[in-house]
C-alpha cells in the first residue's frame, strides 16, 4: 500500500477544513444514516454510531479526508475527500453537507478551495447526497 498523503488543513472564508477525526463521526452520523442522503453512495447509511466511525477512519482507505468546521460557532458542516480515481492520473473528489447546511453554499465554497490541492490531471468532483452536478476539469 502506498503511504498516506498528508491531510493539510486550510481555510475558506467560513470554514476551517482540517483532517477528519474519529470522533467527527458523531457530527456526520444524523447525515450518514439517513438512507435518502446516502442513496448515491456505495456504502449504505449507517445504522450505528460506531459502524459509521469505523469507516470513517478506515486506515486501508487511499484517500484524504477533510471536514469543514464553520469558523462563527465551530460545527462541523460537512465531509470532503480526495481519492485515486479509476483512470490512471485522475483524482476524485466527492462531498456529503451536513443535512440542516445543505442549500447554504458550504460546498460551493469548500470545493473552490481544491483546485490549488490538485496534483493529477483531471479533475471529477461528485455530491454524494445530491449527485445534482458532476462537473469535470481537464
Amino acid at each position: 500500500m502506498a503511504p498516506r498523503l498528508q491531510t493539510e488543513t486550510f481555510n475558506t472564508t467560513r470554514f476551517t477544513m482540517r483532517a477528519l477525526t474519529r470522533s467527527d463521526a458523531v457530527a456526520l452520523y444524523g447525515t450518514f444514516s439517513d438512507e435518502a442522503q446516502c442513496r448515491y453512495m456505495s456504502q449504505p447509511h449507517f445504522s450505528s454510531l460506531d459502524g459509521l466511525a469505523d469507516w470513517l477512519t478506515d486506515s486501508g482507505w487511499p484517500g484524504r479526508t477533510w471536514v469543514a468546521i464553520d469558523k462563527a460557532d465551530g460545527s462541523l458542516a460537512g465531509r470532503y475527500v480526495a481519492f485515486p480515481g479509476r483512470d490512471e492520473g485522475v483524482l476524485e473528489l466527492g462531498y456529503i453537507t451536513v443535512a440542516d447546511r445543505q442549500g447554504h453554499g458550504v460546498a460551493t465554497e469548500c470545493m473552490s478551495q481544491f483546485e490549488p490541492l490538485r496534483v493529477c490531471r483531471r479533475l471529477i468532483t461528485v455530491s454524494y447526497a445530491a449527485m445534482s452536478s458532476i462537473s469535470r476539469a481537464a
